[in-house]
């Protein structure tokens, strides 16, 4: 991964360090506060902010709330490019997690993730290493 230039080694997150981002305490759930679908109702503890109730897009981050860890958009958002290569020994790197235009149904995990046209629902997540 490059290096800028301050000099901090930043990468891709293995699918080891996202699934354990994205899960904490390893509790499988479809959303970082359990697995109710979102509302759009910001008190709910599952409510996004008041520009949340227009979905089918990439949602600014902050919008939902975060997990136990802090981290925001996990699950749900964009799928991740992940450092850990597919399963086909062909050097492509998937992407693992779910997003907005996929679903629940390519949430992911350890063992696959899908090497498709990159598009609006595509992302990455940064690790720096100390």
């Amino acid at each position: 991964m490059a290096e800028p230039a301050w000099g901090q080694p930043y990468r891709l997150l293995t699918t080891d360090e996202w699934v354990v981002a994205a899960f904490p305490g390893g509790r499988r759930q479809n959303y970082s506060w359990g697995n109710e679908p979102p509302v759009c109702d910001p008190g709910a503890r599952n409510g996004a902010a008041y520009n949340a109730c227009i979905p089918q897009r990439t949602m600014p981050v902050g919008t939902f709330q975060p997990n136990a860890y802090g981290l925001y958009d996990t699950i749900g958002n964009v799928g991740e490019w992940r450092k850990t290569p597919t399963n086909q020994g062909d050097g492509r790197h998937a992407i693992i997690g779910s997003s907005w235009a996929s679903g629940l149904r390519h949430l992911g995990g350890r063992g696959g993730g899908w090497d498709y046209d990159l598009g609006p629902d595509t992302g990455f997540r940064v690790a720096r290493d100390r």
